[in-house]
């Protein structure tokens, strides 16, 4: 079974993806310290991290530039943040690739 590292600080949104991973068959780990994300990803030994750009104490750059230091496991970006530069930064410090999460509005209308 593969193990899937999710390093999302907010938690409806890091629930979904362990709930949805976990009904493909797969380990989920969330980060639950984001001062030792590094130590969590060794200790775990994942194949695959999932990550968010905007983190407490360091953000998803400084620990994807860690994480390649001592491995070449797949880093996907998942992250609100859209710009080209964003993207640019993750692709520099090795990530796989970025997706970009996106938030849809829902106009309800009140009917009197």
């Amino acid at each position: 079974m593969y193990k899937i590292l999710v390093i999302e600080d907010e938690e409806k949104i890091r629930d979904i993806i362990e709930e949805s991973l976990c009904k493909w068959g797969f380990e989920a780990y969330a980060v639950s310290n984001f001062n030792n994300v590094f130590e969590e990803f060794v200790q775990i030994k994942p194949q695959l991290v999932l990550m968010d750009v905007n983190l407490p104490a360091f953000d998803g750059f400084y620990w994807c530039n860690k994480i390649r230091s001592v491995s070449k496991v797949p880093v996907i970006f998942l992250s609100s943040r859209s710009t080209n530069m964003d993207v640019i930064m993750a692709v520099n410090m090795g990530a796989d690739d970025y997706i970009t999460k996106r938030a849809t509005r829902c106009n309800i209308k009140n009917i009197a």
